[in-house]
């Protein structure tokens, strides 16, 4: 069978606007523009061969209340960025895979067996403890990961694959609400009113849930995969999305007021605290009385290891130390698979090298140990 091949697609016509279409644009699409700000945006437009009118494309100011952090960003909906990949010629899409975390898959594994019991009383006492065991995180009710997404770009007589993870802790928008908010003075003043500038501070127990205001809550899957998409198709053609996101990528953003820049800054933050295992870890108690350390990620093998290692031969010290760590274990599984399984192994051996010394000693006494 033939490969398939690519076929340079026409360019588009150049996109025109009139001054009634201009006006209506900047009234609507582009509305917290200033003069020149407009002018950029309109540029990229015609650029993109993208038409505003239609919802391919709009702009987005961040902290449009302070002119030193002012940023003028350029939204695309994913259709906007299928589009300029379409007329290249040489693009078709992929294939979109989700990864959900372990805790979401046991409890979906543990709700699938109960839902098979008959006794309609017992289903419903036994879906009521699932929720108990595995309640569903608000900044992350359907338990994902990550997304991945796949795009082809024909090059050089043959298909190429370029495959995106977007990962939720770093697209979701997610933020804190709490039981109430006060309104602290920060002792500076608005620059064009002279009123005095406030922060606000929650009062009361915080929740991370992900912001209401945006599609993330009802259509995750899609969102992420959107977030995935964008960067398959920046990655396959960078000169094309070059300063171009996709709607979805900018929702975390947007709900911080952060520029594209400072999100970036953010995110590789984040990325090399849990590189060191600064602020990142598991709390787990290897005390009696259950006091809670807060353990890096990269520390959780070696300190569980020697911990075990010395409740060796108590077998119900050890039995204990494990199930009251059994939360954190599990997290820590999700994490690093390889190191939590050997972690295991060690607690079985010596739950089972116990277990035999035992046995042992009943037979040299006849059985009355």
């Amino acid at each position: 069978m033939n490969a398939p091949i690519a076929i340079r697609q026409p360019q588009a016509a150049a996109i025109l606007y009139d001054k009634k279409q201009l006006d209506l644009i900047w009234r609507t699409v582009a509305k917290d523009c200033t003069a020149d700000e407009f002018s950029v945006f309109v540029e990229t437009c015609r650029a993109l061969q993208l038409n505003p009118l239609r919802r391919q494309v709009y702009a987005f100011v961040y902290n449009k209340g302070d002119p030193d952090k002012r940023q003028l960003t350029i939204v695309t909906a994913i259709s906007g960025f299928r589009a300029v990949a379409a007329r290249t010629g040489n693009y078709r899409p992929g294939d979109t895979t989700w990864t959900i975390n372990q805790a979401r898959t046991e409890r979906d594994q543990e709700i699938a067996k109960a839902r098979r019991i008959e006794d309609l009383a017992e289903r419903a006492k036994r879906l009521a403890l699932i929720d108990q065991l595995y309640p569903i995180d608000p900044a992350n009710p359907e338990g994902i990961e990550k997304a991945t997404v796949s795009v082809w770009q024909f090059s050089h007589c043959e298909w190429h694959e370029h495959k995106a993870d977007a990962f939720w802790s770093e697209f979701a928008p997610v933020k804190e609400e709490a039981e109430d908010y006060d309104y602290v003075d920060t002792g500076e003043v608005w620059p064009d009113t002279g009123k005095p500038k406030k922060k606000k501070v929650a009062r009361g127990t915080v929740e991370r849930r992900l912001d209401p205001k945006t599609q993330w809550p009802k259509m995750p899957r899609l969102m992420i995969a959107k977030c995935a998409e964008a960067l398959a198709l920046r990655q396959a053609w960078p000169d094309d999305f070059a300063n171009v996101y996709e709607e979805s990528e900018v929702d975390k953003a947007k709900m911080l007021d952060l520029t594209a820049s400072e999100l970036a800054d953010l995110g590789a933050t984040e990325s090399r605290m849990e590189k060191a295992g600064v602020g990142l870890g598991l709390l787990m108690t290897f005390d009696d009385l259950g006091t809670l350390v807060d353990v890096p990620y990269g520390k959780v093998f070696d300190r569980c290891d020697e911990h075990m290692a010395k409740l060796k031969d108590e077998p119900s010290a050890l039995a204990l130390w494990w199930d009251r760590n059994r939360v954190p274990l599990r997290e820590f599984w999700a994490r690093d698979k390889s190191a939590a399984l050997a972690l295991k192994e060690t607690f079985e051996r010596y739950s089972a090298e116990v277990q035999t010394g035992v046995k042992d000693a009943q037979d040299d006494n006849g059985g009355d140990a």
